[in-house]
């Protein structure tokens, strides 16, 4: 791995467990504490710091997921039941994927959905076919 792209990946990482610890301890608070007795800037101060680590959440999750190992690449296929499979991995809605995106020569995260009869890619869209579209799952 690239020395940049490595110090990088350490850095979010070391800031994932950061955040997922200031997370925790905001919540503990947060549960624990009687609210009633606070001002309204105070109140209003303490929903928009909870808002902001539930945005920051859900980063710390996009880290977590790269840091999952690749489980299966190659194309997707329809199995006999309507599903689509990569390799021996049934897909239903709402399993993340990433799509190979050939013009910019990268991986993008997205997920399996379903709507009208036939599966569809999020990010492609609903009418964008998928079978035999390149993709990975961690």
């Amino acid at each position: 791995m690239n020395r940049e792209i490595e110090l990088i990946s350490q850095t979010a990482k070391q800031l994932s467990e950061t955040i997922s610890n200031l997370n925790n301890n905001i919540v503990d608070l947060y549960e624990n504490m009687d609210r009633s007795s606070l001002t309204i800037d105070e109140r209003s101060e303490l929903i928009l710091i909870y808002q902001a680590l539930n945005e920051l959440s859900e980063g710390v999750e996009s880290l977590k997921f790269l840091g999952k190992p690749v489980r299966e690449e190659g194309q997707l296929k329809k199995n006999s039941n309507g599903r689509y499979i990569l390799g021996e991995h049934e897909l239903t809605s709402g399993h993340p994927i990433e799509v190979f995106d050939e013009d910019g020569n990268v991986f993008y995260q997205s997920r399996i959905e379903h709507s009208g009869g036939d599966y569809y890619i999020v990010s492609l869209g609903r009418g964008v076919p998928i079978k035999n579209i390149r993709c990975r799952i961690r």
